[in-house]
């Protein structure tokens, strides 16, 4: 049995964050799915997918912000999901770049304000994975600190 560790200023202050970030996903896929049209026109707008594909496309998003969301907020699969989050909103960049050099002025569907794509979308989208990638590599830390714990108890036995 491992001996729980209380968490450090560190830890605590990358507890919150991943809550908060979690809590963003969350916020993200409710407004999506209160505001359906919307966002499956912004997904049109961008020119990318049509046809039935954006019905399911704009499911997979809500699916998936709701999954990175739970998984964040209640601590499952932290390293995993925040790995996806960063694969997600790198998917999210790109289209919103591609959407600027071809100067299409269309809604970002972002779920974070009516707002148009620019530049500062993709600045935000920059923190907001370095955020993500923050998260995967501390619970990573904690992950080995914790399996240094177990081999230390076991080696004492």
């Amino acid at each position: 049995m491992m001996s729980s560790k209380p968490l450090s200023t560190m830890g605590w202050i990358i507890l919150v964050i991943r809550i908060l970030f979690g809590g963003l996903f969350i916020y993200t896929s409710v407004w999506h799915s209160m505001h359906a049209k919307e966002f499956l026109q912004s997904i049109k707008d961008y020119q990318i997918i049509s046809g039935p594909l954006v019905s399911w496309s704009g499911f997979l998003f809500i699916a998936l912000e709701a999954a990175i969301g739970v998984t964040l907020v209640f601590g499952f699969f932290v390293r995993q999901m925040a790995l996806v989050a960063a694969a997600l909103l790198a998917a999210f960049t790109g289209v919103i770049v591609s959407a600027i050099v071809r100067k299409l002025d269309i809604a970002c569907g972002c779920g974070l304000g009516d707002t148009h794509v620019g530049w500062f979308d993709v600045v935000r989208d920059a923190f907001l994975i370095g955020i993500a990638l923050l998260i995967a590599w501390r619970d990573g830390k904690t992950k080995e600190s914790q399996s240094e714990q177990v081999a230390e108890l076991s080696a004492a036995k």
